[in-house]
């Protein structure tokens, strides 16, 4: 995103794009599902001893558990047996910065299918992610009682399987996740767009976004705190 003027940058992208994506790398490599967690932060605040991130991964199929961490930043998961099989990858972290007050707890869902690539080959594995974006200012704030459009595309690995989205949905919430709203997601193809109406408050917006494709693959992600809003002065 592009800063073209006192409404617009690139902060609710970055902190969308990190805390609730989190994904910096996706790969099946020796059979080993391979993930490290991106970092949440704003321009001008990098990533640093200010930044306290905790949580928990859990890769699990079938109803059983195969491995777990609490290290959200560096996790590899060793599969059990070569065949093709469903996993549900969850990911579950909490954000503390005395920068800001932004994205302080975000969860990913994905659900996928894998199986063991041949020889020492590597694979992408096909977890969905997606991207989102807003009018904000330079303080990741929008205005209150004013409508606030998101746009969304459903993304994943570039050398992953492709299959066609099949399901794109957004739900909103005012009060930090306690209740949840349907907004209307207006799609085509893998892009989609989402028509929000802020309350006429100073407060905080969270999202929860899910895509699906026609191969099943699934994702869930939600974002604590996404952005602000705030009543003109």
């Amino acid at each position: 995103m592009t800063s073209r003027g006192p409404r617009s940058g690139p902060r609710l992208e970055y902190i969308l794009g990190r805390a609730l994506e989190v994904e910096c790398g996706i790969s099946h490599l020796m059979f080993e599902v391979l993930l490290i967690l991106g970092r949440a932060g704003e321009r001008g605040s990098p990533c640093g001893p200010s930044l306290v991130l905790s949580g928990e991964v859990v890769l699990s199929s079938g109803g059983q558990v195969i491995d777990r961490t609490t290290d959200p930043l560096n996790i590899g998961f060793t599969v059990p047996g070569a065949a093709k099989r469903y996993y549900i990858l969850a990911a579950r972290t909490t954000r503390t910065a005395d920068w800001t007050t932004l994205a302080t707890r975000s969860t990913v869902t994905w659900g996928f299918t894998s199986a063991r690539p041949r020889g020492s080959t590597s694979s992408a594995l096909p977890l969905l992610t997606v991207r989102t974006g807003g009018a904000v200012d330079l303080n990741s704030t929008a205005p209150a009682d004013h409508a606030f459009r998101i746009p969304l595309t459903v993304q994943r690995p570039t050398s992953a399987e492709r299959s066609a989205v099949t399901r794109l949905s957004l739900q909103v919430s005012y009060d930090d996740g306690h209740t949840w709203k349907t907004v209307h997601v207006t799609r085509h193809g893998t892009t989609g767009s989402a028509l929000l109406h802020h309350p006429s408050r100073t407060g905080y917006v969270s999202l929860q976004i899910s895509a699906a494709d026609k191969a099943g693959n699934t994702v869930t992600q939600t974002v604590i705190r996404a952005y602000r809003i705030a009543t003109a002065r």
